[in-house]
């Protein structure tokens, strides 16, 4: 940073730090891994200076992805990402527009079964978030309202007053897996 206010570049200069996704420390009844669809996993830390569009001190709700990236850093060099893509450029969230309403995680279980977490597909929209394990009918599917409980501590799937939003939540992931051309990997699936 002061290397690019040295030379007068610091304010046309894009920095952007993230990281990986975050590892459970006992949450969770003890989990101490970062293979899951819960918030301390699948959250990263996002900051990014760039004048001309972020002001300083800005802070952002909205829901952007690790794959967002790219497509970002090609809108601000003037280049249109590949249709094929799936990234979203986050430029029009820091310009005040609305983000992301949904996105699909998945996670395949390693061949190994080094970390015994099984396969995993989700979608987590601004308030919920639905869970599944689509090939282990023994795990119970998990539905969350992450407004009212963050921690994601009560699974509110098995109530019935939350049958209509887990399906839509359902038909949510269906939907997401049909946009982003999902597929389970060619390696071998492990059930």
């Amino acid at each position: 940073m002061e290397t690019l206010e040295q030379i007068n570049a610091l304010d046309d200069t894009v920095v952007i730090f993230a990281s990986d996704n975050g590892y459970f420390h006992g949450e969770h009844g003890g989990m101490w891994d970062k293979r899951a669809a819960y918030e301390p996993s699948i959250r990263i830390p996002l900051v990014m200076r760039y004048p001309r569009i972020v002001e300083p001190g800005m802070i952002c709700e909205e829901m952007v992805l690790n794959i967002d990236l790219a497509p970002t850093l090609l809108e601000l060099a003037g280049i249109h990402a590949s249709e094929i893509m799936q990234g979203q450029s986050w430029i029009g969230v820091l310009k005040g527009r609305s983000g992301r309403r949904s996105f699909l995680y998945e996670y395949f279980q390693e061949a190994d079964r080094k970390y015994k977490r099984p396969t995993i597909l989700a979608v987590r929209t601004k308030r919920w978030k639905y869970v599944t394990y689509p090939l282990d009918d023994s795990l119970t599917i998990e539905l969350y309202d992450l407004l009212n409980d963050p921690e994601e501590l009560n699974n509110l799937a098995g109530n019935s007053l939350y049958a209509g939003i887990a399906e839509r939540m359902k038909k949510k992931l269906e939907q997401l897996k049909d946009e982003t051309g999902f597929h389970f990997p060619a390696q071998k699936i492990i059930k």
